[in-house]
């Protein structure tokens, strides 16, 4: 997971072995829950970096990136679309459903 946070976060943990936990707080249900501070970070920070998901990378690390910063939450090919709008629905859908395994992505 380290590999996926910006720049300025992967240098905040050099040492991502021994990170503390966290309280995070669910924005849709003001659960507390405790978190990892580098899956945090990547959520609070990594996310909101316009650059952190862009054209430029693999579709698979893309959506390997929208999946860890939507709290590893599912999403359909068309929503996938609607945060990677270069790449289409069916694009997405035969590239994860396929055969190989990409960063733990598998398809179901």
């Amino acid at each position: 997971m380290r590999d996926q946070l910006c720049d300025e976060c992967r240098a905040r943990f050099a040492d991502y072995h021994n990170t503390e936990d966290v309280d995070w707080v669910d924005p849709e249900t003001g659960e507390v829950h405790r978190t990892d501070a580098l899956r945090e970070c990547l959520r609070t920070r990594c996310a909101n970096d316009p650059d952190y998901i862009s054209e430029k990378l693999p579709l698979t690390s893309a959506c390997f990136r929208i999946f860890l910063a939507n709290n590893n939450t599912s999403l359909s090919p068309d929503e996938l679309h609607q945060l990677l709008p270069w790449r289409s629905a069916d694009e997405i859908l035969r590239t994860l459903g396929g055969q190989r395994v990409y960063l733990g992505i598998r398809p179901a």
